[in-house]
């Protein structure tokens, strides 16, 4: 099994490589299911693997001139405050039991997976359908454009610090 995860690590980059996106939305169910890992665990890991390939592209990017610190603060910031208030202080007052009557329960780390499930479905589905108009930016922000920008990052960092995921596949959509 552990081959197999390996084999899937070399996928996944690749998959980073060519897309930009999909780090960690690949990279949980790999470390929960081929590498035995908990699944609350395999969130925080995932968070690495992004954050590294994310360091590389943004040298590569920057190399060509590539990224608009502006607009890239405006949205970062927010979403790393939201993604280490959810991280920090959020996860772990959540119980590892969340509901229990009879012979079911429902954990913590299987509705992370469940949650993840049904936010790639949704994703991938408005990404298929594709976006509904063409906004085009001067290259000057306004209020409402920080505004926005901010939300969107606060949006997909407390997903991220809730998931371990969603950064590259809710970013890009973004």
């Amino acid at each position: 099994m552990e081959i197999a995860g390996y084999l899937a690590a070399v996928v996944i980059g690749l998959t980073l490589g060519l897309i930009g996106g999909g780090g960690a939305i690949l990279t949980i169910p790999v470390f929960t299911y081929l590498f035995m890992v908990d699944k609350t665990d395999a969130t925080s890991y995932s968070l690495f693997v992004v954050a590294a390939t994310s360091t590389v592209g943004v040298l590569l990017y920057q190399k060509r001139g590539l990224i608009d610190w502006k607009a890239a603060l405006m949205f970062a910031v927010p979403g790393m405050v939201a993604s280490y208030l959810f991280k920090a202080l959020i996860m772990p007052a959540v119980p590892k039991t969340l509901v229990s009557f009879g012979s079911f329960t429902l954990e913590k780390g299987t509705a992370l997976m469940v949650l993840l499930s049904v936010l790639m479905f949704v994703t991938s589905a408005s990404m298929i359908k594709g976006k509904k108009k063409d906004l085009k930016f001067d290259g000057e922000f306004s209020k409402a454009d920080m505004v926005r920008f901010g939300a969107a990052g606060f949006a997909v960092g407390s997903l991220t610090g809730l998931l371990g995921a969603g950064g590259g596949f809710i970013i890009v959509p973004a």
